[in-house]
């Protein structure tokens, strides 16, 4: 069986189930105003991730100088603490003192910092996790979009097989047992063929006729108790 042969079968076969989809499932109409919608939603849903992306990103630059501010003081705490050692082991008590108040008073700024930004911290990453849940969210909805974009396409490509198939039966139940009458032109091939053989017949009497002629003259002229 040939390509158009298997199309036509398949097509034959295909007919009331595409048609119940278009009609019972979606209608095509329908299905293309339901994608524009989604394809609205998904926009709005776009720009909503970007205003929450940057903002992550104001936020995560303000968090980052918070967490180089704390690393800052930490390492100069840990300096300071370990020049207070240095001089508490030399016997140097008020200068290692004033280390220690100088130590405090960082430590005291660590905490501050370290109380001003723990909300801002716990938002900040919240809002980390949410732009990575959404992005992924959009991603799905655009393989969404797009599965039914090809779904459609099928349906219409598919409708078209159908519609092709509808017109070749249309076509084929037009021509089907209403082939050319040729009774007439028989009649009339057999009407010349009868004609000719009774033009054949004429001449072959006229040429029998001639050539009986011919031999009673012949006779004639041979006969020797002929009164002339």
């Amino acid at each position: 069986m040939g390509l158009f042969g298997k199309l036509f079968s398949l097509g034959k076969h295909a007919v009331g189930e595409q048609e119940k989809a278009l009609d019972d499932k979606y209608g095509d109409k329908l299905f293309e105003q339901n994608i524009r919608d989604s394809k609205a939603r998904l926009a709005k849903a776009e720009e909503a991730v970007e205003k929450h992306q940057a903002y992550v990103r104001v936020e995560g630059a303000e968090i980052e100088s918070y967490r180089e501010q704390r690393e800052e003081l930490e390492s100069k705490i840990a300096q300071i603490r370990t020049k207070h050692d240095a001089h508490k082991e030399a016997g140097e008590d008020e200068k290692a003192a004033e280390l220690l108040e100088l130590a405090k008073r960082a430590r005291k700024e660590v905490t501050k910092l370290d109380n001003k930004y723990k909300i801002k911290l716990e938002a900040f990453e919240l809002a980390e996790e949410q732009l990575i849940e959404n992005r992924e969210l959009i991603s799905e909805y655009q393989e969404e979009i797009e599965r039914n974009e090809l779904e459609l396409q099928n349906v219409k490509a598919n409708q078209e097989l159908i519609n092709m198939h509808k017109q070749a039966d249309v076509v084929g139940d037009s021509l089907s047992g209403n082939g050319f009458d040729k009774s007439a032109l028989e009649a009339t091939k057999r009407r010349q063929a009868e004609q000719r053989e009774q033009i054949k017949i004429r001449r072959e009497k006229k040429k029998d006729s001639s050539s009986n002629l011919n031999s009673a003259l012949d006779d004639a002229l041979t006969d020797e108790s002929s009164p002339w």
